[in-house]
């Protein structure tokens, strides 16, 4: 297999002026063929170094959450992975987390955090923040299909 390079002499231009303004500017080519030799084609040291993907095993994801969650500082963070991650490690950390949160979270951060949940998470916190039965009936009222209402009875007096 052979390679064939092409070598131009480049023409040094003043600024502003064009290639095609240059009056009888003729590229001048050279061309030279080299046999390729495969034994040097490519060396493995001109390539970088491609490591394997970096792949999460569930705890690790879970791990993630958890510490997203809580750097958040919101009850609505705290509230939203106990609702996606009922069932993890963390949830019993979560569950103490928000015990010791005693004031309510501002509309707009609980909007942002939670986006379409957003209703739902601000009645969870609320019936939390009540203490109450009445609370937290209230919630399940109106709420009994969203995945909080399996935490209710972590937090029911």
């Amino acid at each position: 297999m052979s390679v064939t390079f092409v070598n131009m002499r480049l023409l040094a231009l003043s600024a502003g002026l064009a290639l095609t303004a240059v009056a009888g500017f003729a590229p001048i080519a050279m061309t030279e063929t080299v046999e390729e030799d495969p034994a040097v084609a490519q060396n493995p040291t001109d390539q970088p170094a491609v490591s394997a993907p970096y792949l999460l095993t569930p705890e690790m994801s879970d791990q993630l959450a958890f510490e997203q969650a809580v750097a958040a500082g919101s009850s609505a963070a705290l509230i939203m992975f106990l609702a996606r991650n009922p069932d993890t490690a963390q949830a019993t950390e979560v569950r103490q987390l928000l015990t010791a949160r005693r004031t309510p979270d501002d509309l707009v951060v609980i909007e942002a955090v939670a986006g379409g949940d957003a209703e739902v998470v601000s009645a969870f916190d609320t019936a939390r923040l009540s203490g109450t039965r009445a609370g937290w009936d209230a919630f399940m009222k109106r709420h009994a299909g969203h995945p909080l209402s399996a935490q209710v009875q972590y937090f029911m007096p």
